[in-house]
């Protein structure tokens, strides 16, 4: 049985106090734990994987992992559940993925930042580019979000379709226009639920800056 208590305390049960910019906003002090991740890729990138490892032991994984497990994924079910609203979805089946070959072109759009919560985003490609220069028990990868690094759970990149492909329509929702770049609390949050049924506006335009490491690890990979 899912426990939600520490959604009842982060955000509470009346949907008037809730953000329409994202199912539920991750802690600031997050961005502390990316800087520490950022240093590592640095230290990993110069050749000084000692350095790299150390920097990784500083990062506060647990706590990374514990708010994707126990909030962000089950965001859109706690919404939904307090919204009042009935649901809409009509599974027609389909579970369309976005193209490998057209993921850099949605990231590139979206400046590497989840377009919902708007945290810094890392292509999974970089992620196994790090993890082997610093090796798989400094940044694990388990079979299981309980056995994989935090950082992991936070910043690696989906791609969530807007109007979810999982509903009945003529329309063809598997295009640019309907893709954004997702962390996956936002994306296995929201699920099949529509953005309306969620409480939420239409995903925010890029924040520059950020090139999701890739000026770091992209030579690598």
């Amino acid at each position: 049985m899912t426990d939600y208590s520490r959604l009842d305390e982060i955000l509470g049960k009346d949907p008037k106090a809730w953000s329409s910019y994202c199912l539920v906003q991750y802690p600031s002090d997050f961005d502390d734990e990316i800087d520490k991740f950022v240093n590592a890729v640095e230290f990993a990138s110069q050749g000084s994987i000692a350095k790299s490892r150390e920097a990784l032991s500083n990062i506060n994984s647990q706590e990374l992992s514990d708010w994707f497990i126990e909030v962000g994924q089950n965001s859109g079910i706690y919404r939904m559940k307090h919204s009042g609203k009935g649901t809409t979805k009509q599974h027609s089946g389909k579970r369309l993925i976005w193209p490998e070959n057209r993921e850099s072109e949605v990231l590139q759009r979206d400046a590497y930042r989840c377009r919902y919560c708007q945290i810094r985003l890392m292509h999974n490609k970089q992620l196994e580019t790090f993890s082997k220069l610093v090796g798989g028990e400094a940044f694990p990868n388990g079979d299981s979000n309980k056995t994989r690094h935090g950082i992991r759970l936070i910043m690696r990149a989906t791609f969530d379709h807007v109007v979810p492909v999982s509903h009945d329509s003529d329309e063809d929702k598997n295009v640019l226009e309907n893709v954004v770049a997702s962390c996956w609390s936002c994306n296995f949050g929201k699920w099949d639920f529509t953005i309306e049924e969620l409480g939420l506006s239409k995903p925010r335009k890029h924040v520059p800056g950020w090139d999701g490491l890739r000026g770091l690890l992209v030579a690598r990979s």
